[in-house]
C-alpha cells in the first residue's frame, strides 16, 4: 500500500518543511509515500480546484482510498485510525489518498469522489496549512509505529486520567 498526501499548497522553506520532510522519511521506511504540491503557489480556488480534482481522480482510478480532510470529519484515537489503515492494507488497497484543502476548505466538485471516501478531522480547530499536514503526517507515522508494535506510541491513558479513574496506566511509570 502507498499513502499519497495531496496538498495544494506549495511548501515553503522553514521548520514546518523540514518536519515535513524528516516524517516523509520515517514513514516511508515502512511505506511508499509520496507528497504532491503543485511546483508554484495556485493562484484562484478555481486553479486549487482543478488540482485537487486532478489528483484525487488519479487515486480513485487506481481504486484507492480517499481521506478528504475536513473538521467536520470523523477524529479517531491513534490507536483506531491505526486499525483503519491496517484494515485498508489487509483489504489490498494499493493507495490511501490525504487530501488537503485550500484557504476554504475542499471544493464542492470533489463530491462524487467523497462517496467513495472519508471524511477525516485532526481537530475542530482550524490550523495553518503546514501545521496540518505535519500533524497528519505525525499521525500516519505513529499508525505505522502502532502497527508495527515499535515503541514510539506509549498508548493507554496519561498518569493523571489514570488516577482520576482510580486506577494505574499500564506501562507507565507511577
Amino acid at each position: 500500500m502507498q499513502f499519497v498526501f495531496v496538498t495544494p499548497w506549495k511548501l515553503s522553506s522553514g521548520s514546518a518543511k523540514s518536519w515535513v520532510e524528516e516524517l516523509l522519511s520515517r514513514i516511508e521506511r515502512t511505506t511508499p509515500v509520496t507528497l504532491v504540491a503543485p511546483h508554484k503557489a495556485l493562484d484562484s480556488e478555481k486553479a486549487i480546484e482543478q488540482f485537487l480534482v486532478r489528483e484525487c481522480e488519479k487515486i480513485a482510478h487506481e481504486r484507492g482510498l480517499l481521506y478528504f480532510l475536513d473538521e467536520r470529519g470523523n477524529n479517531p484515537s491513534s490507536d483506531r485510525f491505526a486499525g483503519e489503515l491496517v484494515a485498508l492494507r489487509d483489504r489490498g488497497l494499493r493507495q490511501v489518498g490525504f487530501v488537503m484543502g485550500g484557504a476554504y476548505g475542499l471544493p464542492s466538485a470533489l463530491a462524487p469522489l467523497l462517496a467513495g471516501g472519508k471524511l477525516l478531522s485532526l481537530s475542530q480547530a482550524t490550523f495553518a496549512h503546514e501545521l496540518s499536514l505535519v500533524v497528519l503526517l505525525e499521525q500516519v507515522y505513529r499508525a505505522e509505529t502502532i502497527r508495527a508494535k515499535h515503541p514510539y506510541h506509549h498508548g493507554g491513558a496519561s498518569p493523571l486520567v489514570a488516577a482520576l479513574h482510580g486506577r494505574h496506566a499500564p506501562g507507565r511509570p507511577l
